[in-house]
């Protein structure tokens, strides 16, 4: 006859794997209510549980680290899910969602459940536009920034999902138009280039019809020459003038472009001509003629700004994994990047991708070490203090995936 288990007789550290896998309330509380071991279990481990949700965009399943696996979920039942929407992003716990059928936008909080719409954004995105980055301040209700990689639309500042702010009306406006990334800092907005200039663009309080204008953009980091790769995303020496001859060489760039379209260029790759978009990837080929494709995030850390530099090689198979060659941190001083060399300071590791990059308190349990890089694009995580790379458990890239914090 066979035994039966006990189930609250379960041992603590067998106990602590299953609550790392259960990331959204719902289940959290079906597991505390199993018995009394299961809920002091919950209490003793949820706090070291608090784990990171890898986002596939746009179809919303989701993966948890902690698991081991390389199983993806359907979202919990709190997502809308009617075949309408899709994800263009996420922000800690929030994701950002685009309706197919009418093009309208709206915050989504997957743990609570909270929708938000944003009103306004619909009739200033087309339809066709590729959303980068929905990063909020603090909530939907306050200033939300949206990234796109349209060079007609590049930044676009949302207050309260109703009153909204775009660049002032150009073929390309310079210098929004090479805006790579964002990240609030003390409710304050920066950008960054992909020549790693660094911009403060200074939001203040409601004019002029109830919009939100932006009465200020200076630049806090100006990059040497040698680091501006193409040229064209720079500003020059002398600020009125270099902005007058830049906006005539993008626009010279853009009638040699115009048959591709407004928000795709193209590059080369083995002889083989891609198209792409406009979204800040640096392009180079090392020694051996491999491609090496340079990504740049910004994100706050502890207080300060920091940006990293991803190297990833693509192999010319179309089958083999793209793979990091090698990683760089810097954090925004005075008037310069500064390096962040042998590791973080402690304390912490940073989860990257492109649409959401957070730094979170490490080590944590036993998934989560401290001075890493976590890497959704390409599935690995980067050790700062050895310079080694090895893969996540997960072990697979997703190159259009982001982070969702439980709270």
């Amino acid at each position: 006859m066979a035994t039966s288990c006990n189930w609250s007789e379960l041992p603590q550290d067998l106990l602590g794997l299953l609550i790392a896998g259960l990331p959204f309330p719902n289940d959290r509380a079906r597991f505390r209510a199993v018995c009394r071991s299961w809920r002091s279990a919950m209490r003793h481990h949820a706090p070291q549980a608090q784990q990171q949700l890898v986002l596939d965009l746009p179809d919303g399943l989701f993966m948890a680290p902690s698991d081991g696996s390389n199983d993806s979920h359907p979202l919990p039942s709190s997502f809308p899910d009617d075949n309408t929407s899709c994800i263009i992003g996420s922000t800690n716990d929030w994701i950002a969602l685009r309706r197919h059928d009418d093009n309208a936008y709206s915050m989504h909080n997957l743990f609570s459940g909270a929708s938000v719409p944003l009103a306004g954004l619909g009739a200033i995105v087309d339809r066709d536009s590729v959303i980068r980055k929905v990063l909020m301040r603090s909530s939907p209700d306050d200033l939300i920034a949206i990234v796109t990689r349209d060079w007609d639309c590049p930044l676009i500042l949302s207050h309260r999902g109703k009153d909204t702010w775009l660049p002032p009306e150009s073929l390309m406006e310079v210098p929004y138009s090479f805006i790579i990334d964002v990240a609030f800092l003390e409710d304050k907005l920066y950008a960054i280039t992909k020549a790693e200039d660094l911009m403060l663009i200074d939001v203040v309080g409601l004019r002029g019809g109830g919009k939100r204008m932006v009465v200020r953009l200076k630049r806090l980091i100006r990059q040497p020459f040698r680091y501006r790769g193409c040229g064209s995303d720079s500003w020059s020496v002398s600020e009125e003038a270099g902005l007058e001859a830049e906006e005539r060489r993008v626009e010279r760039r853009y009638r040699r472009n115009k048959t591709i379209g407004r928000r795709h260029h193209t590059w080369t790759y083995h002889g083989e001509e891609f198209l792409s978009f406009p979204d800040g990837f640096e392009h180079a080929y090392d020694d051996a003629q491999q491609l090496v494709v340079t990504v740049r995030y910004l994100f706050e850390s502890r207080g300060k700004l920091l940006t990293v530099r991803h190297h990833v090689q693509i192999p010319p198979n179309q089958f083999e994994q793209p793979f990091t060659r090698g990683a760089e941190v810097f954090e925004a001083g005075v008037d310069a990047w500064v390096p962040v060399a042998n590791g973080l300071g402690g304390g912490q590791a940073l989860f990257v991708s492109a649409h959401f990059s957070k730094s979170v308190p490490a080590p944590c349990g036993n998934q989560i070490k401290e001075d890493t890089i976590y890497f959704v694009n390409t599935g690995e995580v980067f050790d700062m203090r050895s310079r080694t790379c090895s893969p996540v458990r997960w072990n697979i890239p997703i190159p259009c995936g982001t982070w969702v914090f439980p709270p």
